[in-house]
């Protein structure tokens, strides 16, 4: 089922962000990468180095190296503000970048991130300059404070020739965890949802709007239920910089976790009942929650995201927290195909 490997390859980062879903943890750097990496190259196919901040690890560009000669298509997810300190080893390396960033507008995007913005566009730029466009993504978490930039950033990205624009759910957990204000409100969710959906027919064919595990959302929705169903976990084993294994990248709590790495071999972890047991309780969703089994758009949405309701209430059983945003789509959707 696996065949993309998340690498948190330190805690340590340099900027403290205020909807960070990791937080102020102890210092700390995932060991025995090499092997994880030799381990699951007959398995997997997609490979993200991450953190905390993964240019601060001295070995990231080893690591990133090793994973081209496996054979991964690989990103390195930054928070942009020191890629101009490792830009040739970034272009040298034939990896994916994809880099945070909250508002084209300073103030906004100082709101969440601290004194970074003009770091994030030099780097950008820097990247861009150096014919590195086509394997860049921007990634962006909405919130009531920079909403009204996500139209700009995609904009933005488009100009630069940038092909991939991440949207990135609040994850209500670590430091963003402590800050309600930082959610947005189902209205809100709404609106998003909406500018979403006519950003992708604005843009279709030449940026891609990627969702926090639920790309197809914006792109095949009739097919939205149907894949979550067929691989309800997704496809990605997480790997904390201490070691800890979940089902998911967007999600935490002993309820996906699968062990320590590397007291469990990636075999063993591989092998946990909790993988069989997690899927079933998931595709089980769509008929066990109430809302979502007396809901209209049931077939199409299969109760939605879980990572999304669990990172929220910390269960599965309860419908998606973007519900109300996607049926603003559906809605739509159905109303485009009316002759």
């Amino acid at each position: 089922m696996f065949t993309h490997l998340y690498l948190e390859l330190t805690s340590a980062c340099n900027l403290s962000c205020k909807h960070c879903c990791i937080g102020d943890k102890p210092f700390s750097e995932l060991g025995h990468v090499t092997k994880l990496l030799k381990d699951f190259s007959d398995k997997g196919e997609y490979v993200t180095l991450s953190g905390g901040e993964p240019l601060l690890r001295e070995d990231w560009a080893e690591i990133a190296n090793l994973c081209i000669q496996l054979g991964y298509t690989t990103t390195v997810f930054t928070n942009g503000t020191l890629v101009e300190e490792h830009l040739q080893s970034l272009v040298d390396i034939p990896v994916h970048v994809a880099i945070s960033i909250d508002g084209l507008d300073e103030s906004k995007n100082w709101l969440l991130r601290g004194n970074s913005h003009s770091k994030i566009m030099r780097s950008i730029n820097s990247l861009v300059e150096a014919g590195k466009e086509r394997e860049m993504a921007l990634s962006y978490t909405p919130t009531p404070f920079n909403l009204d930039q996500l139209e700009l950033l995609v904009d933005f990205a488009v100009s630069k020739e940038i092909e991939h624009f991440h949207v990135s759910f609040l994850e209500v957990r670590g430091r963003a965890g402590t800050k309600s204000s930082l959610e947005l409100s189902d209205k809100e969710k709404v609106r998003l949802m909406e500018m979403l959906f006519e950003l992708a027919h604005d843009y279709e064919g030449i940026i891609t709007l990627e969702l926090s595990e639920g790309t197809d959302l914006l792109y095949d929705t009739w097919n939205f239920g149907k894949n979550l169903l067929e691989n309800p976990l997704g496809k990605t084993l997480k790997f904390t910089a201490d070691g800890n294994v979940y089902t998911s990248t967007f999600v935490e709590g002993d309820l996906f976790w699968l062990g320590v790495y590397p007291d469990q071999s990636l075999d063993e972890l591989l092998q946990s009942p909790k993988i069989a047991e997690l899927s079933s309780d998931i595709r089980k969703r769509h008929e066990v929650v109430p809302e979502c089994n007396e809901c209209i758009f049931g077939p199409v949405c299969c109760a939605g995201v879980y990572t999304l309701a669990y990172n929220k209430h910390g269960t599965i059983w309860v419908p998606d927290e973007y519900c109300k945003g996607n049926q603003a789509i559906f809605e739509k959707v159905i109303q485009e195909m009316k002759p």
